[in-house]
């Protein structure tokens, strides 16, 4: 996947959906009631696109070192393991996040969220 990255597009309005995943840290010794691994939501796509619809930016985003995935959620996005990864274009939490905070900065921001239990 490669990512998309088009300021020019970037108009008085942006809107963002971020896709996330269930993962959890190999640092971390927090533990669920069952003794499993504790999960929390990871970031792993951003796409941001101006009020007339045009794809402003586009990116997937690798995991960090020491977070291992614990539930793809591919079937509510189509984003799969393979897709996260460097070799597939995937950049890392902190360029997206630079990219990102430079476009919503001349912009009026949108989003969205949803809270699965």
């Amino acid at each position: 996947m490669s990512v998309i990255n088009r300021p020019e597009l970037a108009t008085s309005y942006l809107a963002m959906d971020v896709e996330c995943i269930q993962a959890y840290s190999v640092s971390s010794h927090l533990l669920s009631a069952r003794g499993n691994p504790k999960g929390f939501n990871v970031p792993v796509k951003v796409v941001l696109v101006n009020d007339c619809g045009d794809v402003v930016y586009d990116s997937v985003i690798q995991l960090e070192a020491d977070h291992r995935v614990k539930d793809m959620l591919s079937q509510l996005h189509g984003i799969h393991e393979e897709d996260i990864h460097p070799a597939n274009g995937a950049q890392a939490f902190s360029q997206v996040q630079a990219d990102v905070k430079a476009l919503v900065a001349i912009s009026f921001f949108m989003t969205h969220t949803t809270i699965w239990q």
